[in-house]
């Protein structure tokens, strides 16, 4: 078994610039890193896992104490197994 490749910070950083210097208009993040992998003798799956690390996850939206408290007391709405709607709950 091949002894496991340790890459510095610094290649990290410049070969996710590269990614993103590089990247087709169109073209998937994994297709740019199966297609620029072998410039930089990377796997595309490690570039990949670089590349995800490194971008920026988006905000889930938190909910507020006025939206929690809208919810007490009611109950949700299903239609084939999909919530659509919240009711006030019948007791």
């Amino acid at each position: 078994m091949p002894a496991k490749k340790e890459y510095t910070a610094e290649f990290k950083e410049q070969s996710v610039r590269f990614v993103f210097e590089h990247i087709e208009a169109e073209e998937s993040r994994y297709s740019a890193c199966a297609r620029l992998g072998p410039k930089l003798n990377v796997k595309a799956v490690t570039l990949y896992n670089w590349v995800k690390h490194a971008t920026p996850k988006p905000l889930k939206a938190a909910a507020t104490a006025g939206s929690l408290e809208e919810l007490k007391g009611t109950a949700p709405v299903l239609v084939d197994g999909w919530c659509v709607k919240f009711q006030a709950a019948v007791a």
